[in-house]
């Protein structure tokens, strides 16, 4: 692991999505957050979504869905402690 000093934090994301794969059918959404491309993660879940969904793509809307909330979390966080404010986050989802 490396751990890096940067001037300027950008928000990273990935989403990602696990279609229908529980007994109940339901899918499994998770996301994970970095400062930059070099720093480990600072924010990350892993949980079934509360509906069915009825295709890859709707499980990948909604895995991108909870992972945008906590993009907005994140960024107002690091722009309340740092002072800085970070004016996008790049989110990298694989559907």
């Amino acid at each position: 692991m490396k751990f890096v000093k940067t001037s300027q934090p950008k928000l990273v994301g990935y989403s990602d999505s696990d279609w229908a794969m529980s007994n109940d059918r339901r899918s499994i959404s998770g996301y994970a957050f970095k400062l930059c491309n070099e720093s480990s993660l600072i924010s990350w879940k892993s949980k079934k979504q509360t509906i069915v969904a009825l295709s890859t793509c709707e499980a990948e809307y909604v895995a991108l869905a909870t992972a945008t909330q906590e993009a907005k979390f994140l960024r107002q966080l690091l722009s309340d402690l740092m002072c800085l404010p970070c004016k996008s986050v790049c989110m990298y989802v694989d559907n």
